[in-house]
């Protein structure tokens, strides 16, 4: 075995080397007093190309100042902006086709959770995201918190640019449906795409009040 530096008495970022501890696997090992009052047991290697800092408790310290920045990990609101964000990037993801696969995206803005915040604020109860222009992306004037009715009038349906009205293609028939509340009322399946309209438009009178 070469002969190894002797590293008692340097000092490798937050790390006071004090002592020998021997080898382990064929790596040198040393006793180290942290910063933060704490002693460990590290290899040399580590110390020496700056891949081992501290005892651990700056990633720790990191972990908490991520946390702290925003507070709300737990919130809705964060689940939204997080779950916004894949479905933008991710084509893998469930509904890409629908949204990253479309070429939607999240504004340069939104990429902090701090600035989607200070923009939207805290997503009232019941309500979710919703672009005002479907079409658009996610960003400042084109977002607005929404109940699952609003959104549902002005979501873009499969065929035809026809909202409630999708086409089941191993049946080879048109399905129409609606939301309402949190129900979601299945109003038929039709031969022709004209009729299904017609029984969503029927439906949005009905529940909605509008034509």
């Amino acid at each position: 075995m070469s002969k190894r530096l002797d590293l008692v008495g340097h000092t490798y970022g937050r790390l006071f080397v004090q002592a020998s501890a021997g080898y382990a696997k064929g790596f040198s090992l040393w006793l180290c007093l942290c910063q933060c009052g704490k002693q460990c047991v590290v290899r040399g290697n580590g110390v020496r190309t700056g891949n081992t800092t501290s005892c651990g408790c700056v990633v720790k310290e990191r972990s908490a100042l991520l946390h702290r920045s925003h507070g709300a990990s737990n919130t809705r609101t964060y689940k939204i902006w997080k779950a916004m964000r894949t479905r933008c990037s991710n084509p893998r993801q469930k509904g890409a086709s629908r949204y990253v696969l479309r070429g939607i995206r999240v504004c340069e803005r939104w990429a902090s959770f701090e600035n989607f915040f200070t923009d939207m604020g805290a997503c009232p109860e019941g309500m979710s995201i919703d672009r005002i222009n479907n079409d658009g992306n996610y960003e400042p004037g084109n977002c607005r918190w929404a109940s699952q009715e609003t959104q549902a009038r002005n979501s873009t349906g499969k065929h035809g640019g026809s909202r409630g009205v999708s086409w089941m293609k191993r049946q080879k028939k048109w399905r129409a449906v609606i939301c309402a509340g949190k129900e979601r009322h299945h109003l038929g399946v039709f031969v022709d795409k004209k009729a299904a309209i017609a029984a969503r438009r029927a439906a949005e009178k009905l529940y909605w009040g509008d034509a």
